[in-house]
């Protein structure tokens, strides 16, 4: 080789390998993925794909995983498939170090791109991934004739490494012929056999979530060691297994409990506590659970015991919502009133607070009485503070009773009574109350859950609109559904009305009505907004968000060359599979415009960055590019010839010649 080739190797050596080495010996997080694939595509669009693929194929063989991925990634866009699957047992030998995110980013790249047999080596190499896609390869392979016995079999060399995960699987699967419940008895043996350990109960209750079979069983055979284990399998068991459940949970209250299990629990929740408040919180969940137990399978004098001892008698500790509702469902069985006795003598020290009030509201909601359940949730609002912004990462109190009332009026079937007290809401409070936002997030979920549409003309969410400076994500969902909910005779007073909000205002404004106008096919109308919040907006992602935005609106009205100026901008927002396939759209468009020499200039620019995806290729040569591609084809598989993109691209073009 000469000694410019040898130089230019090497320099395309240190592009491969820009990302930081070996380093510590942590394992790797999952965010390496995306940073080795930008790093790549950043590479790929400086230098050739065949030249990169050279180069890594004549270095030395690397022990670093974040290498080796690199590599991996190369050569599965270059169609190197035999390349690509040496590499997966080479990363075996350093699985310490690939975090399970990471893994199962490897996992769906190969799925996402249809390498099969590369799918299935990583599967088998490391069985305890979770891919999310992993159900389009069993997909495949019964598309392919594989019986469901080999796929089961398959499956079941894979299961000790991940048992939860592999189980569910087999079990779906073999539901298809009937042969699931010999499985689901040989994973209830085990149990039998290990009546102590609560993961294999909740393996089993996984499994078989989706079956109408109760498992009542688990009651006598599951004989757990720790109040905590009780308590887990005993709250799931509720709905399912009622009877089960309440042995477990009472089990779970008469055993000692740990101060391991309680700081076990406590990591768990939101808000961590000191020792001795954890433990009672914990103790207030074991016996929420029996509660609801007892409930469900009749014993409501036990419920009313056990609910009495979740409210204090001295009227001065705060009663939670949930433990207010939960007493409430009991004493409208039992009949009993001895805890809201308690709750109105605890009125007096507590008149002026708002989670007084709030928490007998749903008392009462919980009796199902409903006009007291309004009166407190009015004076608890009446008392809430109004909010413009969080203070800390949990809902301010005016929320917190706005979401219960909400709730509590849908479920007496009150919509009218939602929908007043939202719009009610939405006119008393500042536009940047988090309750007036709410309030309009609520007045969409009724439309979108309850059937309760938005109409076109509400004064109320046209003045929020207007008076909220800077538009964001609810503002969207909310244009969006006013122009949708407008008969389309009116549409275009209603669309003048919010290009008047938009224009000349803050400029997110002009990019989420732009981006909503693309949605609704009025790509055209929505340029010169899009163009406007171009000119305006400061941020980086705001930038890239309109320029996509925009981008798209010029391929819909077949203007390739402005969406080709637009890209490098827009491509910002676009992941390294998206880029390729994008600027195949502008080549497509172009060819169809009858600007040949652009097109397949446009579209090798695509091809050196995935050249495996060919999902364009018929459209375009039915565009009247099959001659160029064809040529473009063979004279990558005389540099290539490991790769097999390029028989197959012109396996497709022949194809299509020889069906015209």
């Amino acid at each position: 080789m000469r000694l410019d080739g040898l130089y230019r190797l090497a320099v395309l050596s240190s592009m491969l390998t820009g990302l930081p080495g070996p380093g510590s010996s942590e394992p790797l997080s999952g965010d390496l993925w995306w940073q080795t694939e930008r790093s790549l595509i950043e590479s790929l669009q400086q230098a050739d794909l065949f030249e990169l693929v050279r180069s890594a194929e004549i270095r030395e063989p690397s022990s670093d995983p974040a290498e080796l991925l690199r590599r991996l990634q190369l050569f599965v866009r270059a169609g190197h498939r035999e390349d690509a699957a040496a590499l997966i047992p080479v990363l075996a030998e350093c699985r310490a170090r690939l975090s399970s995110q990471l893994l199962e980013q490897l996992a769906m790249f190969l799925l996402g791109r249809e390498e099969w047999e590369l799918a299935r080596l990583a599967l088998e190499t490391f069985p305890t991934i979770e891919a999310g896609w992993d159900y389009t390869l069993l997909r495949h392979w019964r598309s392919q004739g594989r019986s469901v016995e080999s796929i089961d079999a398959w499956m079941a060399k894979r299961q000790p490494a991940n048992p939860g995960y592999w189980v569910k699987h087999r079990i779906r699967l073999r539901a298809e012929n009937g042969t699931d419940e010999a499985l689901i008895r040989e994973i209830g043996a085990d149990i039998r056999a290990h009546p102590s350990d609560p993961g294999r109960v909740y393996l089993y209750l996984d499994a078989t979530s989706h079956r109408e079979q109760s498992p009542e069983w688990l009651g006598d055979a599951f004989q757990p060691r720790r109040a905590l284990d009780a308590y887990e399998v005993g709250s799931r068991l509720v709905d399912r297994a009622p009877e089960a459940s309440v042995k477990l949970l009472e089990l779970s209250l008469a055993m000692e409990l740990t101060d391991a299990e309680v700081h076990e629990f406590d990591m768990h929740c939101q808000q961590s506590m000191p020792g001795a408040e954890a433990k009672k919180r914990l103790l207030g969940s074991f016996r929420h659970a029996l509660v609801r137990a007892y409930q469900k399978t009749g014993r409501n004098d036990k419920a009313q015991k056990l609910a009495e001892e979740l409210i204090p008698d001295s009227g001065d500790e705060p009663i939670s919502s949930f433990t207010a509702q939960v007493a409430g469902q009991v004493q409208a069985s039992s009949g009993s009133r001895v805890i809201e006795r308690r709750i109105l003598r605890a009125e007096g020290g507590q008149v002026d607070s708002p989670n007084y009030w709030l928490s007998r509201a749903y008392y009462y909601s919980g009796r199902r009485q409903h006009a007291e359940a309004v009166r407190a949730f009015e004076r608890a609002l009446m008392l809430a503070p109004i909010e413009t912004k969080t203070r800390f990462k949990v809902p301010d109190a005016r929320l917190l009773v706005l979401h219960g009332y909400l709730r509590h009026l849908v479920a007496m079937d009150g919509i009218e009574q939602a929908d007043r007290l939202l719009h009610r809401e939405l006119s008393e409070m500042p536009p940047y109350a988090l309750t007036a936002e709410r309030a309009v997030h609520d007045i969409l979920w009724l439309d979108t859950d309850h059937n309760h549409p938005v109409r076109p003309d509400d004064p109320l969410l046209w003045r929020f609109l207007e008076r909220r400076q800077a538009w964001a994500h609810t503002e969207e969902r909310l244009v969006w559904k006013l122009l949708e909910r407008t008969p389309i005779a009116k549409r275009e007073s209603v669309l003048a009305r919010a290009e008047r909000l938009a224009r000349g205002r803050d400029p997110s404004r002009a990019r989420i009505l732009g981006w909503v106008l693309t949605r609704m096919h009025e790509s055209r109308r929505a340029l010169p907004l899009l163009r406007d919040a171009l000119a305006r907006l400061k941020s980086e992602d705001d930038l890239a968000s309109a320029a996509y935005t925009i981008f798209e609106a010029y391929l819909d009205t077949g203007d390739w060359r402005a969406a080709e100026r637009t890209f490098p901008l827009a491509s910002k927002r676009l992941n390294a599979q998206e880029l390729g396939r994008q600027q195949a759209r502008i080549a497509l468009l172009a060819a169809r415009r009858g600007a040949k020499g652009d097109a397949l200039r446009i579209w090798k620019q695509a091809c050196r960055l995935d050249p495996a995806d060919l999902q364009k290729l018929d459209e375009m040569a039915r565009a009247g590019m099959q001659k160029e591609l064809a040529a473009h084809y063979r004279a990558l598989a005389e540099r290539d010839p490991k790769s097999w993109i390029p028989g197959r691209a012109l396996e497709i073009l022949m194809l299509l010649r020889d069906g015209e």
